[in-house]
This record gives structure tokens, sequence and C-alpha cells, in this order.
């Protein structure tokens, strides 16, 4: 008896952890909007010509939004960085984290 509750608390716990779609294996879904970007000045200077400034973004911590300050990354040859982003959908908003594309 025992092990059969066991047994149904861990299946309810795994399905809480699988995907509702085939698109969202690591996605975490807030139902709460983020806050607008923040508008930030660059103050840092390049750290080096093949510099690429990461925008700072909203990240959601589990209880609420907590800001990410920007920073230098090092430029890849022939491709241009795409930055994060929060993209709604009906099951709420996540994280598209930034990515390099081809040129």
């Amino acid at each position: 008896m025992i092990a059969k509750r066991m047994l149904l608390i861990a299946a309810f716990g795994l399905a809480l952890l699988l995907p509702r779609d085939g698109f969202s294996h690591n996605r975490i879904y807030v139902r709460i909007a983020p806050p607008k970007p923040k508008q930030v000045t660059v103050v840092t200077v390049r750290p080096h010509r093949h510099a690429v400034w990461v925008p700072g973004h909203w990240k959601w911590n589990g209880h609420r939004y907590v800001w990410v300050k920007g920073h230098w990354i090092k430029a890849r040859k022939g491709y241009v960085y795409v930055p994060g982003r929060w993209k709604h959908t009906h099951h709420g908003w996540y994280w598209v984290p930034g990515r390099w594309k081809k040129a």
C-alpha cells in the first residue's frame, strides 16, 4: 500500500516536469508578464575590438523577476548575436536564450 502510494506520488511529480507539447522541453512558463526591459547605457569600455554587447534582461527566479546585467562576449566570425527575449504563448511567458546566427 505504501509502495503504491509512493509510486503514484513519483508519477505525479514526473508528470509536472514533462513538457506539455513537443516544443517546450526545457521551458519554464511564467503566468506573469516580464517588466519592460531597463533602458541602460553601456558605460563600460569595449574590452577588445571583437567584443559584442549582450544586453541585460529580466530573469524569473521562481518567485519574481530579477534583472540580469548585460555583459561583453567574444564575437564569432561570420555570425551575428541575436539577444534573448521573452515570448508569450497560451501557456504563459518563457525565455528564449540569445544565440549566434550566420551573418
